[in-house]
């Protein structure tokens, strides 16, 4: 075991305060020190982030990616601060834990948490909506008006249809993997589906004096539609191989690109196209957020149709 305590540390750019979910992706930081401070230069630092738990009541915009594991690595502690980028799908107390290990044990380890709000945009965009939502009722309610029994049955049925609209439908997309392989390198992605991990493998065989070398590898997950990096770590050292499993949280199609500055070799480059699989999430996340919505329709129903009364009541009496 390690004789003199370790300090690790992290942090992220921008600050905490400043991220935000579905944006460009941030820089995570992680640095060991020993207890003088200066940078550890052996052993291993396994790295694992934590998506935040499910909300209370409005679920996020990836309800299956709640409370799951969004990837796993390991990396060589070389006396440098250990960096990767990272788009963040959803808002919430995120938990990134840090282990050191030395020759198979761990001999340290620290776990951080960090807190990322929703975009003010979407609040505004959510305002809109459910005032909307509320004058679509207050139009319906006076249009239905005055309580027949007949049209009491038709305002049933606009709540039951509208309900009908609510319901969210997930997208079902069949795992691809088309990818290049080199002559002595390859690349390996594991059918990847929303709500799980998937392997990447990057790795050298066939050829020893190329295994035995250590490689600087550079490897990106890239959202095809958006052109958006959602995940990249540049330059790790490597003998052999690297994996990590990842969390593919969109039902999209991504690039994984890997490119290695291999000894006598010069940079080899390999890519795979993933077509993730998607799932509909469960009724459990949907019910509190259609029930929201469908109470907004019914209180404007309610105001629509007292409004329309009154109305006629004043009319009456004068």
């Amino acid at each position: 075991m390690w004789a003199e305590p370790l300090q690790i540390y992290f942090k992220t750019a921008p600050a905490e305060e400043r991220l935000r979910p579905l944006g460009d992706a941030i820089i995570f930081s992680v640095l060991v020190t020993a207890a003088d401070g200066k940078p550890l230069t052996e052993g291993w630092a396994d790295i694992r982030l934590d998506a935040p738990p499910p909300g209370r009541f409005l679920s996020t915009d990836f309800p299956l990616v709640e409370g799951t594991r969004l990837g796993e690595m390991r990396l060589p502690l070389t006396g440098r601060r250990l960096e990767w980028k990272y788009s963040l799908p959803i808002r919430g107390d995120y938990r990134l834990s840090v282990d050191v290990v030395q020759e198979g044990k761990k001999i340290a380890g620290k776990t951080f948490q960090f807190d990322v709000r929703e975009n003010r945009n979407r609040w505004i965009f959510l305002t809109i909506f459910v005032l909307a939502l509320f004058a679509l009722g207050v139009i319906a309610g006076r249009i239905f008006s005055p309580p027949a029994r007949s049209v009491r049955d038709r305002s049933l049925i606009f709540v039951l249809c509208l309900a009908g609209g609510f319901t969210l439908s997930g997208r079902i997309a069949s795992a691809q993997d088309i990818g290049l392989t080199h002559e002595f390198a390859g690349l390996e992605v594991e059918p990847a589906a929303v709500g799980k991990m998937s392997l990447i493998r990057w790795r050298i065989e066939g050829d020893q004096a190329a295994a035995k070398a250590m490689s600087l590898l550079t490897l990106s997950v890239i959202h095809k539609e958006k052109e958006k990096t959602v995940f990249a770590i540049e330059r790790i050292p490597v003998v052999e191989r690297f994996e990590m499993a990842f969390h593919f949280t969109d039902a999209a199609d991504y690039r994984v690109t890997a490119s290695a500055a291999v000894p006598g070799r010069g940079i080899v480059r390999l890519e795979k196209n993933v077509s993730v699989s998607g799932a509909e999430p469960s009724m459990m996340a949907q019910l509190p957020a259609m029930a929201f919505f469908l109470a907004v329709v019914a209180a404007g129903l309610a105001v629509g149709r007292w409004s329309r009364r009154a109305i006629a009541l004043n009319q009456k009496n004068n």
